[in-house]
């Protein structure tokens, strides 16, 4: 049995299951299968040409999992069990509401996605953590030290993407091409953080935005480069930093190294790239 056969025959039992607090275990138990399923999908990251069954079947699945905890019932739903952070009474699994959320927004459900939302502000326990509280994280009320790797990063994902981007990242193509654009490489961080590098392939610039990761470092010395540089013209290189014109940078063997101070700083590179794809949108980190 292949993985979409295998997935297709999960979603045909889990919309077999009768609803009510007698089947929600089973129902938990099939959506998590599911889950594991569906990494199989080629249409995931590394995202390959979309398969159209694979698409249709995420979007099954999920409705399937909206239904079965009622997310488009009633608004007046308790929203925690007994007033546990940890435990809600409308999704059991929390777990599974940080990648419900995800798709919700990506499919532009802004019902469901706004009580998950609800759901997830009040057990996320966001703060930041580290030296200087350089670092930030959500600890879902979990009393550990440090929050959770991948359980962070989801609803991380949930704070900074639009509907569709999730599509887009791995399907745009001047997103694909950025792989052969000039590129920000060697960034001593968390001493220093890149918030920003886009190629403005219109312009022949690349864009590079820097900031301090480590307040207690700001000011030192630090240095990044720029690589895959085919297509660019190095002898005619010109490099602004805030707006003003900028020398300190070196280049060889194919490399552009910037030497610089931990700060937050604006740099644009006039790397004469315009590659194929046009556009000024180009490619981002």
């Amino acid at each position: 049995m292949n993985i979409v056969d295998k997935v297709t025959a999960g979603l045909q039992k889990l919309k077999q299951q009768a609803e009510g607090a007698s089947t929600l275990a089973t129902r938990e138990s099939i959506i998590r299968q599911l889950r594991i399923d569906m990494t199989f999908f080629e249409n995931l990251p590394p995202a390959k040409n979309v398969d159209k069954r694979e698409a249709i079947l995420a979007r099954e699945i999920y409705e399937a999992w909206v239904k079965a905890n009622d997310l488009r019932g009633e608004p007046d739903i308790p929203l925690f069990a007994e007033g546990d952070r940890t435990s809600t009474s409308v999704v059991p699994n929390r777990e599974l509401s940080k990648p419900g959320l995800l798709l919700a927004q990506e499919f532009g459900d802004e019902l469901v996605a706004s009580r998950l939302r609800t759901l997830l502000d009040i057990q996320a326990e966001p703060k930041h953590f580290g030296e200087d509280d350089s670092e930030f994280g959500f600890f879902s009320h979990l009393g550990e030290e440090w929050p959770r790797g991948q359980s962070s990063a989801l609803q991380m994902c949930s704070e900074v993407m639009s509907p569709g981007a999730w599509h887009a990242a791995f399907n745009a193509l001047d997103w694909r091409e950025r792989f052969t654009q000039p590129t920000v490489e060697g960034v001593d961080f968390p001493t220093m953080g890149i918030s920003a590098a886009r190629n403005d392939l219109d312009a022949g610039e690349l864009h590079v935005s820097t900031y301090a990761a480590a307040p207690s470092a700001e000011g030192g010395a630090t240095s990044f480069s720029l690589t895959t540089l085919d297509g660019c013209d190095l002898d005619a290189l010109e490099v602004t930093c805030d707006g003003e014109a900028f020398s300190d940078f070196s280049v060889g063997e194919g490399k552009v190294k910037v030497e610089t101070t931990v700060a937050a700083h604006g740099f644009v590179f006039k790397t004469g790239f315009r590659g194929v794809a046009g556009g000024s949108a180009g490619a981002r980190l």
